[in-house]
């Protein structure tokens, strides 16, 4: 399989409302949804809080995404190749990064999105 090519375990019902994106099984898809629904009732009585709510909570499923798709990307490298070459390795090394700084990234987009409507 081609690199960036790897499949990501998704149902075909698991496409997010607010970015359009197929989220992986791990992903808490209905509590996503469930806070949306709850809160798209204030975007117009709360536009400021709602825009910065709204980007926050796209952002959630973006990195959770990216997220999966770097461990997904570091582990079948580190499944083919146990020693890999000068190239494989500077590419491990940036899914295994690209997985810890969007993983942060989205607990921290969670928080911001909990700030914006407080």
């Amino acid at each position: 399989m081609e690199r960036g090519m790897i499949a990501t375990a998704i149902d075909a019902d698991r496409r997010t409302t607010t970015v359009g994106l197929d989220m992986p099984a791990d992903f808490a898809l209905a509590a996503y949804e469930q806070v949306h629904q709850l809160l798209f009732r204030y975007r117009r009585s709360h536009t400021r809080r709602w825009r910065a709510y709204a980007l926050a909570w796209n952002a959630v499923a973006r990195r959770f995404v990216t997220t999966t798709r770097c461990d997904e990307r570091f582990r079948e490298s580190i499944r083919v190749n146990d020693m890999p070459e000068a190239g494989e390795r500077q590419r491990q090394e940036e899914d295994l990064f690209g997985f810890f700084v969007n993983g942060l990234a989205c607990l921290d987009s969670v928080l911001y999105a909990t700030h914006a409507i407080a």
